[in-house]
């Protein structure tokens, strides 16, 4: 859910600002809006608008030089909790975070579609110096491309 204010604020602007797209696709027009389990969800990288993601990510965090996997595991089990957040939840998932009290917004905003549509990743970690043990920042920078280019999705390919 820290995702989805800043996907949200990402909307607001140009490019996304003044197009259609959230709203449920249908075969006469495009749309990224999905409900599952009652809950709506707008992913920008879809199918349906024919986009990809390519990510770099940069992970900083707080870890002494002897803490070999510390308490935030290794490398790869970083990365799916990272994708899990970016991606709409499955509806497995989605009763799950209920269970545990996670609000959902009336529409969540959130990155990915599926992490299927990612297309290239690159990690880097680093520490995070003067910070509590416990703290992590990502640093995520998308580069969006097209699986098709439309005359719908042609400003946002990068």
């Amino acid at each position: 859910m820290v995702i989805h204010p800043q996907m949200e604020a990402l909307w607001s602007l140009q490019p996304l600002k003044n197009n259609d797209w959230l709203r449920s696709r249908s075969e006469s027009n495009l749309g990224v809006l999905e409900v599952r389990n009652g809950f709506e969800f707008a992913p920008l990288i879809s199918t349906s608008v024919g986009l990809l993601a390519e990510i770099n990510v940069t992970i900083l965090r707080n870890r002494h030089s002897n803490d070999r996997q510390g308490i935030h595991g290794d490398i790869d089990n970083r990365v799916k909790t990272l994708f899990d957040a970016l991606r709409i939840p499955t509806l497995g998932e989605i009763n799950v975070l209920s269970e545990k009290g996670v609000i959902f917004h009336e529409r969540t905003f959130c990155l990915l579609q599926d992490d299927d549509l990612v297309t290239k990743l690159t990690v880097e970690t680093d520490r995070w110096l003067g910070v509590p043990p416990h703290q992590t920042l990502a640093i995520i920078r998308v580069a969006i491309k097209a699986s098709t280019v439309t005359m719908d999705n042609l400003d946002l390919l990068s």
